[in-house]
């Protein structure tokens, strides 16, 4: 288990939580609860792609505040499965392996026929949907009516 502190502070949006200790790590929500959930993922995300890359891990430091903002300690597990189901790429990245535009791929996140995961205001796909699509891809076009049996 990992642990982290992270400074919550309101926006006029909802709620952005910051991992001071990790710089890229940030993480957004409407609601306190959507924003602790997301940073939880988050959390989740940077630390897999330390463990999977070596990178060391940053050591976390705990403060006391003093500016008004709520800090709290964030807990993650991250196993070796999360690491693999966690891979993923930029929305862009994903239109150029399946061959589709950016629009395509927003429109497969909202269906559902894409997984993503949130990362601050942006989603990521995983790369296991990504090869899932690939391995079986729709057949192009809209698909055939049947004949109403008279």
């Amino acid at each position: 288990m990992f642990i982290y502190e992270a400074t919550i502070t309101q926006e006029d949006d909802g709620h952005f939580v910051q991992f001071e200790d990790i710089g890229a790590a940030y993480a957004h929500g409407a609601t306190l609860n959507e924003a602790m959930v997301a940073a939880a993922e988050t959390l989740q995300l940077v630390l897999a792609e330390y463990l999977d890359t070596g990178l060391p891990l940053p050591e976390p430091v705990f403060r006391l505040s003093s500016d008004g903002a709520m800090r709290v300690a964030v807990a993650v597990d991250v196993g070796d499965e999360f690491i693999e189901q966690s891979k993923c790429v930029t929305a862009s990245e994903a239109a150029s392996r399946l061959g589709v535009s950016n629009a395509r791929i927003t429109h497969m996140l909202d269906s559902g026929v894409l997984q993503a995961v949130p990362y601050g205001k942006d989603r990521l796909v995983t790369l296991a949907s990504i090869n899932e699509r690939l391995a079986n891809p729709k057949k192009a076009g809209r698909p055939r009516k049947k004949l109403a049996q008279v």
